[in-house]
């Protein structure tokens, strides 16, 4: 019988050094390699599933996937939506490689490979059976600080969504999720709330000093004006899901003073739900606000007329 192979999946940092020190191939200027260990007496064997270097078991699928294929972005994606769920362990190793390579500086669709990656986190997630390493791999990548702000962001909506599956995720692998989102709620960016609102929705399996942890941090986080718009948002609506009445003077403030509209509207929000209610000055002058908003007429300022000869 045949050693059977056991995938690992290359982890930033961590794994550049770990290949390095055995002399092995790291992923440099694009390319990408994925090695494979077995569980026999056999040496680990690198496979390089590089742009360049795929090799001929590659489908053109995969190949366009990856970048090795010129392709729009549109058919890359649209590639990545009809993988399906029961890929092979090669096809499973280069789509994770690719995945965990940062983006190459002057990269013109930024956007667009954010949009393909995140797609593929989906298309992993759906696998059966599912990676082994796919917790590993998120947390490297929301690890790897080399990797774009918005990736980092994405490997933290797809551990609060792997966190879920208790089918397929141990109870030890869960614990090093709620660890990572904890450590990710602290950042002074859009991360934070996407951290918060996943320890938010996983409060069935936290303890009572988790989810103390937590409220302090969604009041900290909504209390602040230094908190990032879309992080204070959020940390808004969670204050109000947990009941959290100590919000209630922070979204008083934001109702009446704050030029945000988003911000306004969420602090209103948050007092209806709450039990509260906002000034009525303050609703009137909202809903004015968003009519003329959606109608196209809001007021202009008023130029001062021109002085000189008739």
């Amino acid at each position: 019988m045949k050693p059977r192979c056991i995938l690992i999946f290359g982890l930033g940092a961590a794994l550049c050094t770990a290949l390095c020190a055995r002399g092995q191939t790291v992923p440099v200027a694009g390319r990408f390699s994925v090695e494979f260990s077995r569980t026999g007496k056999s040496s680990a064997v690198d496979v390089p599933v590089s742009p360049d270097t795929l090799p001929p078991e590659t489908t053109q699928t995969l190949r366009m996937i990856v970048g090795a294929d010129d392709a729009d972005m549109g058919d890359r994606i649209e590639a990545v939506h009809k993988l399906g769920n029961e890929l092979t362990s090669f096809e499973i190793a280069a789509l994770a490689v690719f995945v965990n390579l940062p983006e190459m500086e002057g990269a013109t669709d930024a956007w667009g490979l954010h949009a393909l990656k995140n797609d593929i986190l989906n298309v992993l997630r759906a696998q059966t059976p599912p990676p082994p390493d796919l917790t590993r791999l998120l947390i490297g990548l929301y690890h790897n600080r080399a990797q774009n702000a918005v990736m980092r962001d994405y490997a933290i909506q797809h551990l609060s969504l792997w966190h879920e599956r208790d089918d397929v995720v141990s109870a030890e692998e869960r614990k090093s999720i709620r660890t990572v989102l904890n450590e990710a709620m602290r950042e002074n960016n859009s991360i934070a709330g996407t951290a918060l609102l996943g320890l938010h929705r996983l409060a069935v399996d936290l303890t009572p000093s988790d989810a103390n942890g937590i409220d302090r941090m969604a009041l900290q986080l909504a209390q602040s004006a230094e908190t990032e718009t879309a992080t204070r948002l959020t940390a808004i609506q969670v204050c109000a899901e947990r009941g959290l009445k100590e919000v209630l003077p922070t979204a008083e403030a934001l109702a009446q003073e704050t030029d945000c509209i988003p911000l306004q509207l969420s602090a209103m929000a948050a007092f209806r739900r709450l039990g509260g209610l906002p000034p009525a000055d303050t609703v009137r002058r909202e809903e004015l606000r968003l009519t003329e908003i959606k109608a196209g007429t809001s007021p202009r300022p008023v130029e001062k007329a021109k002085e000189g000869p008739g």
